[in-house]
């Protein structure tokens, strides 16, 4: 079902991505124009955009992501009091299938790396597969992962541990991204998706 081609693609974790493909342009691979790429350490944690020193609380988090997460956690609870195999299969089955083929294999190897490449159908199904993980729409998380290659553990990182542990498990996905913020993002970071529309359909009803 995959279609087999040669793509060898490695990226350099100071905010610059070289690439070698041969017969296949690297940009439609990656997703990433070497020329937009800018020198790590000068990006501002938001794409584009300038923050400011005036912070509202109530309006700079992410309320719809943040109540799903806190409502996946305790509706956990009820687990020891609800319990079956059949449910414990369903669960290892369904975290196996989203996690290690949707998003592991889909969203970080085949969309954010190019490690393979297969027909759009095949890759708009990953996608939607890894859409059901909750972990968002692919083009959002491949930009958010690229970035974070091209600024590990440096200002402009999504994710940095230097922020705190708490901040790089979790807390970094809580702040609200306007869709100026989020379009700026993806533009930057994964320009030959936001040309894909199948994949770009993804990520318009990715949360419905």
């Amino acid at each position: 079902m995959l279609e087999k081609r040669t793509a060898d693609v490695a990226f350099e974790e100071v905010g610059s991505a070289v690439g070698s493909v041969t017969g296949v342009d690297v940009v439609d691979i990656v997703g990433i124009e070497q020329d937009h790429m800018p020198p790590a350490g000068v990006e501002p944690r938001r794409d584009g955009i300038v923050d400011t020193a005036v912070h509202d609380l109530a309006k700079d988090i992410d309320w719809p992501t943040l109540l799903w997460i806190t409502g996946i956690h305790a509706m956990a609870l009820a687990a020891p009091f609800t319990f079956t195999w059949s449910g414990l299969a369903i669960c290892v089955v369904l975290s196996w299938v989203t996690g290690s083929l949707g998003v592991c294999l889909g969203y970080h190897r085949m969309l954010t790396h190019g490690s393979f490449l297969t027909y759009p159908l095949v890759r708009w199904l990953f996608a939607f597969i890894g859409g059901i993980s909750g972990e968002g729409s692919a083009v959002v998380w491949v930009a958010n992962h690229r970035k974070h290659h091209a600024f590990s553990d440096q200002p402009g990182d999504p994710h940095t541990p230097r922020e705190g542990g708490l901040w790089a498990h979790m807390l970094w996905i809580f702040p609200r991204h306007s869709a100026q913020e989020e379009a700026a993002l993806v533009k930057r970071w994964a320009p030959a998706l936001a040309r894909d529309r199948g994949i770009m359909f993804h990520n318009h009803t990715c949360d419905l």
